[in-house]
Order: structure tokens, then sequence, then C-alpha cells
């Protein structure tokens, strides 16, 4: 069900039952709750098109109007134009109980508040009074809860797919892009973070031009859904720019920094209904060359009107605004891999040399954020949300250095942090740029920190307990993920006709674990399914012997050396059969591989 379709519903049924609320439901609605960012119901005291200001945020009232134990109410735009998932649920789960205490009949609540809201498969949502999130998983067409944890660490031998485990365990997370995707959410979003970010109108200016195609064709007077009245111009003008800056035709590259041929295009248009628009977009067009012009320079140059000076400076200063800077796609999921040299500032952020973008032979200081801060700040500006930092290897680098501070964060309570730290005056700075106005660090219940590591490994850092009693642990076993490789065969040693001998990777991997675990070596030294890569593996599906050298020769490079040299490193006759391979070297047992194959091992063929 479509969220305006959801709404009109809604509405409906209240007009129809309105025994169904008391007085105090429909006040409930009118103020603070746990729907999402807008209270519902405003009361009414003038016409629909009232607007209403709250916290530095415009928010307007009126799309329908009802008539409630004798007052009238408004209701919010934005909640029905952005009604979440999350939304919908915690409306929905609050509707249910509402009729359960009322003993409403069930019969007379539309059937669609009794089905979740038809959110779509992959959805996350937030229920219970314990914040965990639920992600609705499909599996078979039925829908499964599985209760996310807010930190665990997946790990067990090389090979097992843990990678793979969480990377399918994540998917949810990345679905939201497909779930959030509206044009006009996502102009909202940009013009909201441009707001947040800076005081700059040409960044608005720049996003009218950006979403020109979007908003070329509304009126003037439907912008105020979009942005506050006193930016309205910005956006409106940007957007019908672009069209007109496309009819410009520039033949020869000097036209764009020829002053006579710029003020030739103004002076044509000068009297002309939509001079300020052309200004706007003569702006934009010759921004690399007008970028750097004084507003009294472009008066006097041009011989300009004080309106048509300030649209063809914007122009020229919105032009040369990055793309990055109105990004309006939220990033649900980043990774990082920890290594030795990995540090705080890396992963947290600190101050590093930038290229200045006004001038390209400077060098300024900025801040720069780390994965873990850039998570920390969409997770914070997005509650309804939920964002993933996926961090691989996590005990290659020294945990207790690159973590710091924000260790103290991972004590979670409810979802979010049970101890706040203080932020760093640098850490302030950057948060408050972001719109994030804390003085301490505290990490929201809807992000998510995951995590692989590999205990077999050398050169691994340690972790302490008080460390690790703050994660879940979740040990994927040897065979775990082993259905998605098992049809796969692999070539062995040539025979006299050229051709390889062929065995089920699979099979081999566990005659190979079986030979291991009779020697005593621990499971995290066993061969997982995907010790070799499934990419490889694909090398030689169906028998490929065009490719079947080249995979004989990382089998030797990976599994054969990784056998030697790690697993039975002070063992190696218990495993190769010395009759069949002659001395235990690395190069013997590559070369008598060669020719017999699964015949250097010491096992049963």
């Amino acid at each position: 069900m479509k969220n305006k379709d959801f709404a009109q519903s809604f509405f409906s049924f209240f007009q129809n039952n309105k025994s169904f609320l008391t007085k105090e439901d429909v006040e409930y609605l009118a103020s603070s709750h746990d729907f999402g960012n807008y209270t519902v119901l405003k009361e009414s005291h003038g016409s629909p098109d009232e607007e209403y200001k709250e916290d530095g945020y415009q928010r307007y009232y009126k799309e329908f109007l009802l008539d409630l134990y004798g007052k009238k109410f408004l209701v919010s735009q934005q909640w029905y134009s952005r009604q979440s998932p999350y939304n919908l649920q915690k409306f929905a789960e609050w509707l249910i109980k509402k009729a359960k205490e009322k003993k409403f009949p069930k019969d007379k609540i539309p059937s669609e508040f009794f089905e979740g809201m038809n959110l779509p498969k992959g959805e996350a949502v937030e229920r219970d009074n314990d914040n965990e999130n639920v992600i609705n998983e499909s599996q078979n067409d039925d829908s499964q809860s599985k209760k996310l944890v807010h930190q665990k660490i997946y790990f067990g031998a090389p090979g097992t797919g843990k990678s793979y485990t969480l990377k399918k365990q994540s998917s949810p997370f990345e679905d939201q892009k497909k779930i959030r995707k509206d044009k006009k959410d996502e102009i909202r979003n940009a013009i909201a973070e441009a707001i947040t970010k800076s005081g700059k109108l040409t960044l608005l200016n720049s996003i009218g031009f950006k979403y020109s195609d979007e908003l070329k064709n509304i009126q003037r007077k439907d912008l105020p859904s979009y942005c506050e009245y006193d930016k309205i111009d910005e956006l409106y003008i940007g957007s019908n720019a672009k069209p007109i800056s496309e009819t410009i035709q520039i033949t020869k590259d000097d036209q764009l920094t020829d002053i006579d041929f710029i003020k030739d295009l103004i002076q044509n248009k000068r009297g002309n209904n939509n001079s300020l628009k052309w200004a706007n977009a003569i702006g934009f067009k010759f921004g690399d060359f007008l970028k750097d012009w004084t507003l009294d320079e472009l008066r006097k140059t041009f011989e300009l009107s004080e309106p048509q000076m300030w649209w063809i400076y914007r122009g020229a200063q919105a032009s040369q605004i990055r793309s990055s800077e109105i990004e309006t796609e939220i990033k649900y999921v980043e990774r990082v891999t920890f290594h030795p040299n990995y540090s705080y500032a890396q992963f947290v952020g600190t101050y590093k040399p930038v290229q200045d973008n006004d001038d390209k032979k400077q060098i300024k200081y900025e801040y720069v954020p780390g994965p873990f801060m850039r998570m920390y700040c969409s997770a914070k500006k997005n509650p309804n949300n939920d964002f993933l930092l996926i961090i691989e290897e996590i005990n290659r680098a020294n945990v207790a250095a690159v973590f710091g501070d924000v260790f103290q964060l991972l004590d979670r309570k409810k979802g979010g942090s049970e101890y706040p730290v203080a932020a760093s005056e640098d850490v302030r700075n950057y948060l408050a740029d972001n719109g994030i106005n804390d003085k301490e660090l505290c990490i929201p219940n809807n992000m998510y920190i995951w995590a692989t590591m590999n205990s077999a490994d050398q050169g691994v850092f340690p972790m302490d307990t008080a460390f690790k009693r703050r994660w879940e642990f979740e040990y994927i076993g040897i065979d775990e993920n082993e259905d998605g490789i098992k049809d796969y065969e692999i070539p062995l040693q040539k025979k006299e006709d050229g051709s390889h001998e062929w065995i089920k990777w699979n099979n081999l991997r566990h005659s190979i674990n079986d030979k291991l675990t009779e020697m005593k070596i621990n499971e995290d030294k066993l061969l997982g399914p995907y010790f070799i890569s499934e990419e490889k593996l694909k090398l030689v599906e169906g028998k490929k012997e065009d490719n079947a050298d080249e995979f004989v020769k990382s089998f030797k490079s990976k599994v054969l050396m990784y056998l030697f040299e790690d697993a039975v490193k002070m063992r190696p006759g218990d495993l190769f059969d010395e009759n069949a391979v002659g001395k235990l070297r690395f190069s013997d047992i590559c070369k008598k591989f060669d020719e017999i194959g699964q015949g250097i091992f010491n096992f049963k063929k």
C-alpha cells in the first residue's frame, strides 16, 4: 500500500469512527510521540495552508481537515509523504493496542493495520521496549522475524564464509535504498542537508539547478513544501535557469571568457520577463570565468541592474559547488578492513591536509571523518533507518588502540550507548557542521557494528576480555556454508591424453579435514568450503580444461602451501605420504601433485 493511500485510508477511518479514540488519544497524535519526526495532527486556527514552525524546521499541515471533539485538526503533509516503514509499524502497533483496549471490532479496522502495513520484504523496523531492531526476512515467501545484535563478531576457520555470511546478513540494510527512493523526498533531503551544512543560499540555487527536471514545472507557490519561504527564489530560479543555460550556444572555447560576448547575451535579454532566470543561467554557464568576480565588478563591467548582478553572482558561485555537497544517497553499510598499522585517527577521524577547492595549488587542514564517524553521523541524522559498520579482520589491528575512547560506547542499553563519552573539540565542531549539536558521543540504537575475525591466522593481535565481552560471537562451523560449493569439481593431475583427473572439491576437502582431525589439529586450522574462492571454482566449472592448468597452479600456492607451512608445519609426514612424495619438501610435494594428484595425501582415496 502506498503511503498516501494509507494516510487517506487512516483518516477516512477516523472520520467514520470518531468514538474509537478518546480526546486524550487525539491530543497524543497532536503532540510528541514515537511515530517519527513529525506529529500527525495540529489543531487548526486558520486555513488549511497554515504553516507551523518548530525547532527551526518548517512543517505544513494542509492535506486533510478533521473535525474531532469540537476542534478542527490539520494533517501534516510531511507525515504522510515521509512515512517510513518504521512510522507505519509503530503507528499500526499503537492503533491495534488502542483497538484492543476499547474492544473495538476488528472487522471495522482496515485490514492493512493488522498486516504490518504491507512492509516491503527486508525492511528494517523497530519494535518492543528494548529498541532491538527486527528485520523481516523472506524465505519461501514466509516472513520471519530475526532480532539483530548491535555488535557481533563472526569467527571460524579460514574459508568458512565469514564475509559471505556477514554480507548476506547485511542485505536488509542495503535494501533500505530500494524502499526510500522517492524524488520528492530525495530533493527535500538534499535541501535539509544543505541548510544544515551551510547558510549559503548559493547551495540551494545549485540544488535547484541539479534537480531542474523535477522542479522546473512546479509553480512557485507550490515550492513551500520543499523549503522555507525565504529560500524559494533560490530553488525556483535555479531550477528554471538550467534549461535556459542549455540554450546558450558556445561555438568557440574563447567565448567562455569573452566579456563582450557575455555582455551581448545579457543585453539581449534586458527587460525580458525571464531576465533574472537568464542572469542566473549566465552565471551557471560562465561560472568558471566569473566565480572570482566581485559584485561591483559584475555590475560595472556588464552594466547590470542590482537584481541581475545578484543572480549572475549566485549562479557563478553555485556552479562551483561540488556534487558531494548536495549528495542525497544515504550509505547504509560501510566496510573497512583492519590491518596492523590501522589507527584511531583512520577509524574515527582526524585533521588531515586536503587540497583547497578554491585554489588547487593550496593545501589546507580540515577534519576528515573515518568510517566510524561517518556511520555515526548518518545514524544520528536518520533515526528511522538502520546503519551497519562492517569491520573485516578485526583482530589484525590493535583494537584497544584503534577504538580508543569509543571502546566505552560499546556498552549498550536498549540499543544505545549506556555510558556516553565527552566529544573532543574537533569532533564537536564536525558534528555541529553536520547538524548534530551534541557535546557527548553516544552510539544510537540504529547503528550496528559487525566484524569478522580468524583466530587461526598468524600475526594477529589478541583481544582482552573486557573488549570481547561487549560483543556477541557467532561461530561459523567448518561445513556451515558448504551447500554453495557442493557440486564444484576441480582438476588434479594430468592423464596420459593430456586431460586432467577431476574430483569434487568438497569431497577432497572433507578427506583432508578428516585426516587433520585425526591428527588432533584444531578446527580453526581446517579447510572451510570457501578456502578456494567461488570465483576460482567457477573458472573450471563444468570441467573446463582450458582453465585447468591455471587452477592447479593456484591450488598448489593456496591449499598445499597452507597445509605444509601452517596446518601441519610440525608434522608434515602425518598428512603427506612420504613413501609417495619422497622428501617432505614443498617443491617435491608440488611436483608429485602434478603426477599423482591426491595420491600425495596420507589417507584412503
